[in-house]
């Protein structure tokens, strides 16, 4: 047996003692009051210290006492820790306020060096004056140096392109990408330090963001931030949790662009003006129709009435950019939002299928190419439908060289078809199945449908749904959330889903769910799925999911609401209902594969 070594053996091995936080010596040198920090806004936003991977600033009042306290602190870190501090590397700033002779008595206490610029940290430079044109001057400096070498005027527009390309646009991008714009980020990251500073300063609430911004005696930054507040805070949309923070006639909750307000057909009361979404909802949880549906147009009451009702237990109301189809707010989805409508190409607000296809703008730069002169009275004179059957018939609005062009095209893509058989099949004994769908049509209206079927093809439960005016995303989403309530209310416990949107699959399945105008539909979703029961969910294909297709369609000509089946309804019997889940003739399906 190994004996054990006296413990007042001085040749024992002593443990390392633990490094010791800075941040311990900075609290307590703060708590004895010898060591104040410094106020970023009126309201006195305390600032000690920011660490960094192998950086720190230290933020105090311009004093020699202070500098005092911050060398002791460092000391004792060295000491406890075994390491020193860089003096070349470290430096002093000064506020302009602060006099030379309070500086230079600062400089001799810590011996380090007065700086009037902070430099650059991990290649961007640290801001200490407002940003200007020269601010990224060096940027510019870097593109026009790298022109001179090349021979652009030897290079293909194709060559000019993928240059730019491949370096051009390299040299701009990590200053992209470690500088946020702050107009978004002022209410999406209301906890991030710069946001509380800037809120505090100017009185601005996150979960209330004001039409407009005051702009008087106030910062460089914060009047860059003010022109553009106004068209920018019309792209935030609302995604609706408890209703406690939303305004119902000010914020975009059920609407985009434009809040309730600017719908408004009549005057609103005082009393209801400035009511939260919540205000608007009855003990029953039922929307309060009798008080706004007087003073809002049908077609905006048809949007309320697809969104969820507010429920405490979905926590607070979030907000999201609108033009994102995730909800957060990026580049390029700003641009598009602040320089066209809806349309991305021409800027028309209200446009259909035939509009994107032929009488845009941009489309009839593209056809005026391909179709004779000759031709293009007849070809834009056309509705849809004649349109599009027409032009596969005809063997003149394609000019041939262009047609034999496509040909040749094709002809190189070689593609082999496979059969399969598409049919709905019944479940596994002691399980159940249900199919739910969508419907969104041309005018706006939408609805869904769902069918549950036990494993011997029977119908046990069908439902209609008219949801009025949503997206075809919000309606596939509004199908399967009521047919898990139904199978749930019922008692069933064992359950197959089958839906024919792959991206309602993809939204379920995710860990993470965006905030956008289907993210609390979502959520509930997923808090259904986590009872006590056995759910799977899988995509299908359209062809197998006919029967809850054909009550979602069904539900669009019903009242608005939730319309359940006992029983197959009257253009559904029983032996057309096992045709339409395509149990009984199975659909042959071609898949082409390159």
């Amino acid at each position: 047996m190994r004996e054990r070594p006296d413990e007042r053996d001085p040749r024992r091995e002593r443990e390392p003692q633990p490094k010791r936080d800075p941040r311990h010596g900075i609290c307590s040198t703060v708590k004895a009051g010898k060591w104040k920090s410094i106020g970023l806004s009126r309201k006195w936003i305390p600032l000690t210290h920011l660490f960094f991977a192998d950086d720190l600033l230290l933020f105090a009042e311009a004093s020699p006492d202070h500098a005092k306290s911050i060398s002791a602190v460092l000391d004792e870190f060295c000491c406890s820790s075994g390491e020193k501090v860089n003096q070349q590397k470290t430096t002093l700033y000064f506020s302009s306020n602060v006099s030379t002779g309070v500086a230079r008595k600062i400089e001799k206490t810590l011996d380090f060096t007065i700086t009037n610029n902070l430099g650059r940290y991990l290649g961007m430079p640290l801001l200490n004056s407002r940003v200007t044109k020269n601010t990224y001057q060096e940027i510019v400096d870097k593109v026009e140096k790298r022109l001179p070498a090349w021979s652009a005027s030897h290079l293909s527009l194709a060559g000019r392109i993928t240059l730019a390309q491949s370096v051009l646009q390299a040299i701009p991008i990590y200053a992209m990408q470690t500088t946020n714009l702050p107009i978004s980020g002022l209410i999406s990251s209301s906890e991030s330090l710069w946001a509380k500073v800037l809120g505090t300063k100017y009185g601005i609430n996150p979960m209330h963001p004001p039409v407009e911004l005051p702009n008087k005696n106030c910062s460089y930054f914060w009047r860059s931030i003010s022109k553009l507040w106004n068209t920018t805070i019309k792209g935030i949309g609302w995604s609706i949790g408890n209703g406690e923070y939303a305004r119902f006639w000010w914020d975009c909750w059920a609407t985009k662009k434009k809040p309730l307000i600017d719908y408004a057909i009549a005057p609103i009361g005082e009393d209801i003006l400035h009511g939260k979404v919540v205000d608007f909802v009855n003990q029953e949880s039922q929307w309060k129709w009798e008080i706004f549906s007087p003073l809002l147009p049908n077609h905006i009451l048809l949007k309320i009435a697809s969104i969820q009702l507010p429920r405490p237990e979905r926590g607070k109301d979030q907000i999201y950019w609108l033009a994102s189809s995730k909800g957060n707010f990026t580049v390029r989805s700003a641009y598009h939002y602040l320089a066209s409508s809806d349309c991305d190409r021409c800027g028309l607000e209200l446009e259909s299928t035939l509009y994107v296809l032929r009488d845009c703008p941009m489309a009839q730069r593209i056809w005026s190419y391909f179709v004779p002169q000759r031709s293009q009275a007849e070809f834009y004179s056309k509705p849809l439908k004649e349109w599009i059957s027409g032009n596969l018939q005809s063997k003149e609005t394609i000019r041939a060289e262009e047609n034999q062009w496509l040909n040749d095209s094709l002809s190189t893509l070689t593609a082999t078809k496979s059969r399969i058989w598409i049919s709905w099949s019944p479940p596994t004994w002691s399980w159940c199945k249900l199919n739910s769908d969508g419907s969104c049509k041309n005018s706006g209206l939408s609805s869904a449908g769902g069918v549950i079927g036990d494993h011997n093809g029977q119908w046990i439960r069908g439902f209609g749904l008219n949801i009025d005016c949503c997206s075809i995303t919000i309606a596939e989403l509004w199908g399967l959330y009521q047919g898990l309530m139904i199978t749930w209310e019922i008692g069933i416990r064992w359950l197959l889903v089958e839906v024919d949107s792959l991206c309602v699959t993809q939204l379920i399945a995710s860990s993470s769910v965006p905030c956008n105008a289907y993210s609390q539909l979502t959520l509930s979703i997923q808090e259904l799925l986590k009872r006590e029961w056995h759910v799977h969910i899988k995509h299908i294909y359209r062809e197998a999911n006919f029967a809850a297709d054909a009550l979602a369609h069904y539900a669009d000509s019903l009242p608005v609401g939730l319309h359940n089946f006992n029983s197959p309804p009257a253009f559904i019997n029983h032996f057309s209902f096992m045709i339409c889940m395509g149990w009984l003739i199975p659909v042959l399906f071609y898949l082409n594969s390159l």
